[in-house]
């Protein structure tokens, strides 16, 4: 009877081991079969990474490429108006018919803090200015500037003491801009009590 039971039991403990055994075999083959499948995943993902990566690489290079044809689509732009602008003043020249000099003509006066003198020049196509201007300070430039018929500034020669100009009837796209000019002069001192005075002397050079 007892080594009945002893049987039995060692047949149950055999039975047990085996069904254990298979139940981790089986573990392990499924443990396999989902590291096999996820390799596969990471490595597929791996890969579309660096194909996307590639590609973008690849855009920005493409941008790049882009934005320096652009630019130098602007500088050839850029040079070529700068180009027309010199051909356009250089066929005015040579199409400039004889000039003859006016009298010369004299303005002076005082410029207080706040005023501004402004001497009107009527002009006709390719008429020319040529002059001096001449502050009486020694330590408070004037401000002068010349504007055309449409009152933008055409020429501006900063802050000065002592200047020559010289400066012709504009031109536009629809041709010589005739009319009255201005020279403006202001005074810079910004002092309640600094009056400057200005002595301006200029030449009108007038079509034959």
């Amino acid at each position: 009877m007892i080594q009945v039971k002893k049987r039995a039991n060692t047949e149950m403990k055999k039975t047990t081991t085996g069904i254990l055994i298979g139940i981790l075999s089986v573990g392990v083959i499924l443990f396999a079969v989902l590291f096999f499948v996820n390799s596969s995943n990471l490595s597929k993902s791996r890969q579309d990474l660096d194909i996307a990566n590639t590609q973008l690489t690849q855009l920005q290079q493409k941008y790049d490429s882009l934005q320096s044809n652009a630019l130098n689509y602007q500088n050839q732009l850029t040079q070529d108006q700068t180009t027309i602008s010199t051909l356009q003043n250089k066929i005015n020249v040579l199409t400039q018919p004889p000039l003859v000099a006016g009298q010369p003509i004299e303005n002076d006066g005082q410029l207080s803090r706040t005023s501004v003198a402004t001497i009107p020049i009527v002009l006709k196509a390719f008429e020319q200015v040529q002059g001096q201007i001449i502050g009486s300070s020694s330590q408070f430039p004037l401000r002068v500037y010349i504007q055309d018929p449409s009152g933008k500034t055409v020429q501006d020669f900063g802050l000065v003491y002592q200047s020559n100009f010289q400066f012709t009837a504009q031109t536009s796209q629809q041709g010589p801009l005739a009319g009255t000019y201005s020279i403006v002069i202001a005074n810079t001192a910004g002092v309640d009590f600094m009056d400057i005075g200005y002595k301006l002397t200029y030449t009108v050079y007038h079509l034959q």
